[in-house]
C-alpha cells in the first residue's frame, strides 16, 4: 500500500493554487488580445494551469489569439497526448 501511495503525485500547496488563481484572476481582468501577448511568452504547462482558472469563455477568447500550432500543442496537453 505504501508504494502505490508512493507513485501518486503530491497534492498542490495550498500556497501554490492561491498563487495560480491570483495570476489567472490578472488575466481574467485582460482583454483576451493583451493576455494572449503575454501568455505566448510563457512555457506551455503555465499556460494550461492558468487557462484552466479563467473559465471556459475566457480560455477560448485567449486562445483564438494565440498562434494555431501552439493552440494546438495546448491541446494536445489538455487531452494528455504527444
Amino acid at each position: 500500500a505504501a508504494k502505490a501511495a508512493a507513485s501518486e503525485p503530491a497534492p498542490l500547496d495550498t500556497a501554490v493554487i492561491a498563487s495560480q488563481r491570483r495570476v489567472a484572476k490578472i488575466f481574467t481582468s485582460m482583454d483576451a488580445k493583451a493576455a494572449a501577448k503575454v501568455l505566448v511568452q510563457m512555457n506551455d504547462n503555465d499556460i494550461h494551469v492558468i487557462l484552466g482558472y479563467v473559465g471556459a469563455k475566457q480560455a477560448a477568447q485567449i486562445l483564438t489569439e494565440l498562434p494555431p500550432e501552439r493552440v494546438a500543442k495546448l491541446s494536445k496537453l489538455d487531452l494528455g497526448t504527444k
